[in-house]
């Protein structure tokens, strides 16, 4: 089916909707899951199982919780790795086919497979003395049509497709703004909706927001690339594999092949960085003694202005300063390291967030990133080296988060923010990695991809003075 309009239409919009749905509806979905786990499975009394997951000083309901919690935490193991490892695995298939027979179809399919998953939830949850194994069920249509990666990896190929390079910086950041925005706000409202809705009313409401993403993407987001619809293109076929490695190490002129394995390699480093920085909210629990609402509010407050100088930095210093995007990363990343290093030995509410403040310019690592790495490969590239760097990312993910946990367990009786000082060298080399990226511009054999409308074949060589603008 074609889109209604011949209006380009972007995918911000599906994809504000698919993460404000997906959590608004992760923190209902995790308490529902041990709500039906405590009177289904272990056949507690349903009312003591509905005070699970309310903050209350019950001794009982407690001890009950933490009983519930190793069964519905196993569930939960479960579904997380199948819903992250399988996913992982089709998103590599889905990157080189999509490079020949384009982005939207898939685009559409991943929707289609998260709101199908959303219908199952709401059917379990309708039906009251159902298994919550049940709920495995779930996951079945979302990771068959790739889920999260494949969504995430389409719609950045899709972005790179739709843009032009005095623009794609600008729009990356939009998408990712529109991506934080999506994951705040509904993670945000969680608990509210909840209250207001119950649990079969807030996962009608994810389900009919996912379906208006879809209905969107339909009507209105055209396919951004040219299709030899006579050309055949299997899905499931390990030549996908062999030319997405192929593509991703071969020799290519210039530094680009130095840069191109650089960017890749710095957003797996990244996550785990990541990670270990996400590990300070328990740091925050225990040493500063914050409650959940403080937490809560405190995270609002670094995501709405992380967001906010994403897009001011890119659009002042990329946009109309034309500072190239390793400069700008570099920035970033210092900025995390400095944040990191406050954090390690901060004493008082004030130092942590001085160390917020400082990291707002580290929004920009991850746009610039992925600009960086658009502007130096053809566009029937594109789908093969995000897929492949979106799957890496995602399995690394699996292992990052326990690891940093593991590592503050250990230290937290010596020095509690002693994971934090982990990322600050992780921080510090991958900038100084950047700032040599940056002189590699500078030297005059350098090469960079410019569209196909710009060139006659698939490089065009230019001056240092011409990178660096770009």
């Amino acid at each position: 089916m074609l889109p209604i309009t011949n209006l380009k239409c972007g995918v911000e919009i599906p994809v504000f909707l698919i993460f404000f749905s997906m959590l608004l509806a992760a923190p209902i979905s995790s308490n529902f899951l041990i709500y039906r786990t405590c009177y289904v499975l272990m056949g507690k009394n349903e009312s003591d199982c509905a005070k699970l997951g309310v903050n209350t000083s019950d001794t009982t309901t407690i001890a009950l919780e933490k009983k519930v919690q190793e069964v519905a935490n196993y569930i939960s193991m479960i579904m997380e790795i199948f819903s992250m490892i399988v996913p992982c695995i089709v998103c590599l298939f889905i990157g080189p086919y999509s490079d020949k027979k384009g982005r939207r179809n898939i685009l559409i399919l991943s929707i289609a497979g998260m709101v199908a998953t959303s219908i199952i939830r709401v059917i379990v949850a309708m039906l009251p003395n159902l298994s919550p194994w049940f709920l495995a069920l779930q996951i079945i249509p979302s990771i068959m049509s790739g889920g999260m990666p494949t969504f995430i990896t389409i719609a950045f190929c899709y972005l790179v497709d739709d843009t032009k390079l005095d623009n794609r910086s600008m729009r990356i950041g939009f998408l990712e703004g529109a991506l934080g925005l999506g994951m705040l706000s509904g993670l945000f409202l969680s608990s509210h909706v909840f209250k207001w809705i119950g649990y079969i009313g807030s996962f009608i409401l994810c389900s009919v927001l996912q379906t208006i993403a879809l209905l969107y993407t339909i009507l209105f987001v055209a396919e951004a690339i040219q299709i030899n619809r006579n050309a055949e293109a299997k899905f499931f076929t390990f030549e996908h594999i062999k030319e997405m490695w192929h593509v991703t190490f071969k020799p290519r002129e210039g530094y680009n092949r130095t840069v191109l394995l650089g960017c890749l390699g710095a957003v797996v480093i990244h996550v785990f960085a990541i990670a270990f920085t996400a590990t300070e909210s328990l740091l925050l629990r225990s040493k500063f003694h914050w409650d959940l609402q403080m937490l809560t509010d405190f995270a609002s407050i670094q995501s709405i202005f992380g967001i906010m100088g994403m897009c001011i930095c890119i659009y002042v210093l990329h946009k109309l300063l034309k500072i190239s995007e390793s400069v700008l990363i570099a920035v970033g990343l210092c900025a995390n390291a400095i944040g990191a290093s406050i954090m390690a030995f901060a004493q008082y509410d004030w130092q942590v967030y001085t160390a917020a403040g400082i990291r707002i310019p580290a929004g920009l690592i991850s746009p610039m990133i992925r600009s960086l790495t658009s502007n130096i490969i053809p566009q029937e590239e594109t789908g093969k080296i995000f897929a492949f760097c979106i799957s890496i990312e995602s399995f690394c993910s699996l292992f990052a988060g326990p690891l940093s946990t593991i590592i503050y367990t250990e230290t937290i009786d010596v020095f509690p923010g002693a994971f934090d000082l982990i990322p600050v060298m992780i921080y510090i080399g991958l900038a100084l990695f950047f700032v040599y990226v940056y002189t590699l511009t500078k030297k005059p054999n350098a090469v960079i991809y410019l569209e196909e409308e710009d060139k006659t074949d698939k490089s065009v060589n230019i001056d240092a003075s011409e990178i660096t603008k770009i």
